[in-house]
């Protein structure tokens, strides 16, 4: 038979597990002409009914064998329905929990719901307690219904002025939107549980009839909640049949009484008539004008023709077969909505107990939309920025503390995530105010305070950690997405007993620095550097140890030096020389007072002179490449993350500048694989590289070094040793030198101040 849906309301619709709920009829006043005394009277027998002081009230299933349940409740038509509403209280929870996210995230909801007066929440209380509970006091099981409620009790929703509603609401929300849940919610009510009879050891059958009156309890309550409510039932088979069966149930509730539960049992069959078709697929109400829906021929479950299509797979496990006791309690097929975006793997689910922010879901939401996202920062609702870590270790470090906060809100990584997506040093205007700490207080809550709380003091929260296992699971999740497909390609999952190395970087915010452990990396991270961890890596991974991103993102980057750490002329510095029609006799005026040597020839190609002048504009950039070969307009900064690696760059490239290639080959060669080594998935070729190089020290000059290079190892042409790029000869004093420079010009200002003190 089709499933049907009512819409005239709540009380019109009574499935048998409203049905099975009932608790012997208490008179009320008229919800709809009399609510709030409807609401005082239906309160007081609520709480008298889960008083623990008193005795257990009558309830007609508690105490019943396992047989009669077995056979004279569950025959094959009351499985079926009691199945479909099952089903049906995953979506309307999985449609509740939506619907309520964008209420709380596009609307402000609850920054609304708290601004109203106490008398302005009461209408809108009242309005969906006369929705809900129907017309009139007679005998409805909607009424009843309440009464098994204590959670809907006026005090409790009303208290903290409208926090209870607002606490209520969330807990019936998902953890993931995208995510539907395959069996529906309980809420634990253990007094209810006592009343009823329900406990672990009860039979199969008794079991499954009474974990159903606990969904359908639940079941209220989210109705409830959604303020417009629409009813559903789901028919598999004949009306006659399927009311047949409750008939034994109904006869109990109305204390023997043969002509009133007939007369019940006439009047729900009168009421299924009046229903309204829908799809089993998409839950949407049939529209004449598209067309009458057509039925699954072995199960007679009705839908649209391109939903049966589209819901096949999830369908076909079920099509057809006579549900048995035993499976009433499986997973449900969930809804199928094409719309819907895929959960993702790697987002984990909550930790037990903890409860996400609407927010937060908003959040999950928006990266389930964007698979290949690390988060997504909203400074408003229409208005989001996605964030994508570009390095390997930095996106897996991140991301394991990102889902440390998804999962529990945990305050050290909470700290860690504030860092490494802060933008500046010095953020302008009220903090409260700031964007990025009104969005993660909106997402993690009091957790995220008292983060906030704690760097306001001065006392930061603990420093993270991150074990090798941790690394592991993540390195294994970012393998399936192929974001890192090259760096990734030979790793082998497993932690235990696996070399790890040295690895000093910076991504984005992120910066890699070394330790004195000699066998692990630390990362520093945001603009403030006050958070630095140790991290065991890996070595069977690629991992570039430098930002390659274009100027002008320095700011975003963290790679311009803050002012107050700027002591002297870094590695790029010369006084600022204005615009000029004779740049390159200006230029030789200013070597006396700069870092980057003079030519000892006196002068240097057109295209060198701007790479120069660019890294002078840009202090915290090591080399500049043009990009791609037909956008020669985009530069892009390389910055090396690691301070030993960038002071080798350094000094290797003072050479070269002073020597030009022809005077150092060696130096080139380094120049020309440490650049190949970072661009392992940079968008700029390796042939525009060379073709940058080969303008400013010379075309034949590079095609030499270049032809040198093989394997990963440079020869000499001189004399014909082979060296490995980090083997290749650098003058010691060069290399002290830059140390030096990168002091003064604030870069690795902590390790810095470290080393030096050692030295």
């Amino acid at each position: 038979m089709p499933s049907n849906v009512n819409h005239r309301s709540a009380q019109s619709h009574r499935s048998l597990l409203e049905i099975a709920n009932a608790l012997p009829l208490n008179e009320l006043p008229n919800a709809q002409t009399h609510i709030k005394q409807w609401i005082a009277e239906s309160d007081r027998i609520c709480t008298g009914t889960f008083d623990p002081s008193k005795p257990l009230p009558f309830d007609s299933c508690r105490g019943l064998p396992e047989d009669f349940f077995a056979a004279q409740l569950l025959d094959e038509n009351v499985l079926q329905e009691i199945a479909g509403s099952r089903r049906f209280a995953c979506i309307t929870r999985n449609q509740l929990s939506w619907s309520a996210t964008i209420l709380f995230f596009e609307d402000s909801f609850e920054e609304k719901w708290l601004a109203l007066s106490a008398r302005e929440r009461e209408k809108h209380l009242l309005s969906a307690f006369k929705q809900q509970e129907g017309h009139g006091a007679d005998f409805s099981l909607n009424g009843q219904q309440k009464l098994i409620c204590p959670e809907l009790c006026w005090d409790k929703l009303v208290a903290g002025n409208g926090r209870g509603f607002l606490n209520l609401l969330m807990t019936l929300m998902l953890d993931n939107n995208d995510d539907p849940p395959t069996q529906p919610l309980v809420l634990e009510q253990p007094r209810f549980d006592a009343i009823i009879g329900w406990s672990e050891q009860c039979g199969l059958a008794q079991k499954a009839w009474l974990e159903c009156r606990r969904v359908s309890r639940t079941q209220h309550i989210v109705r409830r909640q959604e303020m417009v409510h629409q009813s559903f039932t789901h028919e598999h088979s004949k009306t006659k049949e399927t009311l047949s069966a409750a008939k034994p149930l109904v006869n109990l509730f109305m204390g023997g009484n043969k002509a009133k539960a007939d007369q019940w049992v006439e009047d729900e069959a009168t009421r299924r008539k009046q229903m309204k078709l829908f799809c089993e697929n998409c839950f949407k109400s049939e529209d004449k004008k598209e067309g009458k829906m057509s039925a699954c021929g072995p199960c007679k479950k009705m839908g649209r023709e391109d939903c049966q299509k589209k819901a096949w797979k999830l369908h076909k496990r079920d099509c057809g077969k006579i549900l048995g006791v035993d499976s009433l309690l499986q997973d449900v097929a969930p809804i199928h909505n094409p719309r819907q975006p895929s959960a993702r793997e790697d987002i984990p689910a909550a930790a037990p107990g903890y409860r996400r922010t609407p927010y937060l879901l908003q959040q999950i939401s928006f990266m389930n939309e964007h698979p290949q996202s690390d988060y997504i920062f909203y400074p408003d609702a229409e208005d989001i920025i996605i964030v994508t870590l570009d390095e390997l270790a930095g996106a897996a470090v991140f991301n394991i503390m990102r889902n440390r906060c998804l999962a529990s809100a945990d305050e050290s990584a909470l700290f860690y995530l504030y860092r490494a997506l802060q933008r500046s040093e010095t953020m302008s205007g009220n903090a409260e105010q700031q964007p990025l700490r009104k969005q993660l207080l909106r997402e993690y809550g009091t957790p995220f305070e008292n983060v906030m709380k704690a760097l306001d003091s001065g006392h930061p929260p603990a420093v993270p950690t991150v074990s090798p296992e941790d690394i592991d699971r993540m390195l294994v999740l970012l393998q399936k997405t192929s974001r890192f497909a090259v760096e990734l390609r030979d790793y082998t999952p497993g932690a235990k007993g696996k070399k790890t190395v040295r690895r000093d970087f910076r991504v984005c915010s992120l910066h890699f620095i070394l330790s004195s452990s000699g066998s692990q990396g630390g990362f520093e991270v945001g603009p403030k550097k006050d958070l630095s961890m140790i991290v065991d890596w890996p070595a069977d991974t690629a991992v570039s140890t430098v930002t390659v991103a274009p100027l002008g993102m320095e700011s975003v980057l963290w790679h311009n030096p803050p002012a107050h750490l700027v002591t002297g002329p870094g590695p790029n510095h010369r006084k600022c020389f204005p615009v000029s029609p004779r740049p390159f006799r200006l230029l030789m005026d200013f070597f006396t007072a700069s870092s980057i040597p003079a030519p000892l020839e006196g002068f240097r190609r057109p295209a060198l002179e701007r790479q120069l002048h660019t890294l002078c504009e840009h202090p915290g950039a090591d080399y500049v490449l043009w990009g791609q070969t037909d956008a020669p307009a985009v530069p892009h900064g390389v910055y090396f993350d690691d301070m030993y690696e960038c002071m080798a760059f350094l000094a290797h490239r003072h050479q070269l500048l002073q020597k030009g290639a022809e005077g150092a080959p060696d130096d080139l060669a380094y120049v020309l694989m440490a650049l190949e080594t970072v661009l392992l998935r940079k968008k700029i070729p390796m042939n525009a590289v060379r073709a940058q190089l080969a303008s400013e020290y010379g075309e034949s000059a590079v095609r030499c070094v270049v032809g040198s290079i093989a394997g990963g190892v440079y020869t000499r042409a001189m004399d014909g040793k082979a060296f490995e790029m980090n083997a290749i000869p650098v003058q010691k004093g060069d290399v002290l030198e830059m140390m030096k420079q990168l002091k003064r010009a604030g870069r690795f200002p902590h390790l810095l101040d470290k080393l030096t003190e050692m030295s």
